[in-house]
């Protein structure tokens, strides 16, 4: 039990790592597709 407690907490840094590298280095291209991080209008 405690050996699958340790990969699947291997597994989670994995994916929440994986997550930030493709937030810091695609955040042009998945920006593209929300309107929020866009120009505001009337401010």
């Amino acid at each position: 039990m405690n050996v699958l407690l340790w990969v699947l907490q291997i597994l989670g840094a994995l994916v929440y790592g994986a997550s930030g590298v493709m937030k810091v280095f695609m955040f042009d291209e998945v920006s593209a597709d929300v309107q929020s991080f866009g120009p505001k209008n009337g401010s």
